[in-house]
């Protein structure tokens, strides 16, 4: 009874051991095909005289197109979670709705736009900038990937680039104006309601590689212009329509040396990017 026992378990090793050889095998071959696509973009790029940093590339798995609609329950959250409780000014059929309340106001637009502007300092940070960022953007519900502060001789300015489950929302971004650390202003834009749809979209290194040439048929097509490309990494471009819907986007985002340039993973098409 041992006996068979111990064969057994060596089988079973052995077999652990074949599969974690194949696997194994996989992944260096995976990996040799990666090394080998990115050796040949490199020199496609530098024959066209762009030099293209392989290091830059930032393959990914699958994500989804998510559908986005206009929430005025959303908004008033929003408002009055930073300004307490408001009252509604509508103007223009809906495509500019103001929340008023007693620590300043709050406008919302069609397209994600929205401007906040406090009368008096309900959020004061002192040397804490970046903290007090964090805790209000946590107050409104908005997630963000990665926030940036920059101080000039009159205020300072911390700009936040939204996100969804992990992924940029390239053209969202929030701006925070302090002024003697006190929170005069947030603006910019924020995609609201967003809903998964059934379509998703291969985010690969193979994916990579064709946003990248897509990109260089446009500069050899002179539409842009191009000498280095440092940087191609997945995520979404918000795309609204007048009506307040709209829809998140799976991009390539192309940082070169001449500006940003998003790739529309689906379809292909390239235009510059606006952040």
């Amino acid at each position: 009874m041992t006996y068979t026992k111990n064969i057994l378990i060596v089988a079973l090793v052995v077999i652990n051991v074949f599969f974690l050889a194949i696997f194994g095998w996989g992944l260096y071959r995976d990996n040799a095909e990666k090394k080998q696509m990115y050796r040949e973009l490199y020199e496609i790029m530098a024959q066209n005289s762009i030099l293209l940093d392989t290091g830059g590339i930032h393959p990914d798995g699958e994500i989804y197109r998510m559908d986005t609609t206009r929430d005025p329950d959303e908004e008033r959250a929003l408002a009055e979670a930073l300004l307490g409780e408001t009252t509604t000014v509508d103007q223009g059929e809906n495509i500019i709705t103001t929340y008023v309340g007693k620590d300043g106001q709050a406008v919302f637009r069609n397209g994600g736009e929205f401007q906040i502007n406090f009368t008096r300092s309900v959020f004061q940070a002192g040397d804490n900038i970046e903290s007090t960022t964090k805790k209000t953007l946590k107050t409104m519900a908005v997630e963000v990937a990665y926030i940036d502060v920059s101080a000039t001789a009159d205020n300072e300015t911390v700009t936040a680039v939204c996100s969804w489950m992990d992924y940029r929302i390239f053209n969202c971004r929030l701006h925070f104006v302090y002024v003697n650390g006190s929170l005069i202003e947030i603006s910019g834009r924020h995609a609201a309601n967003i809903r998964m749809t059934g379509e998703k979209t291969e985010m690969s290194a193979a994916s990579a590689a064709m946003a990248l040439m897509r990109f260089l048929h446009e500069v050899k097509s002179e539409k842009y212009t191009c000498a280095a490309i440092m940087d191609i990494r997945p995520g979404y471009d918000f795309v609204a329509t007048v009506y307040g819907d709209g829809s998140l986007r799976p991009v390539w985002r192309i940082q070169a040396d001449s500006g940003i340039y998003y790739v529309d993973a689906e379809t292909g098409g390239v235009e510059q990017g606006i952040e």
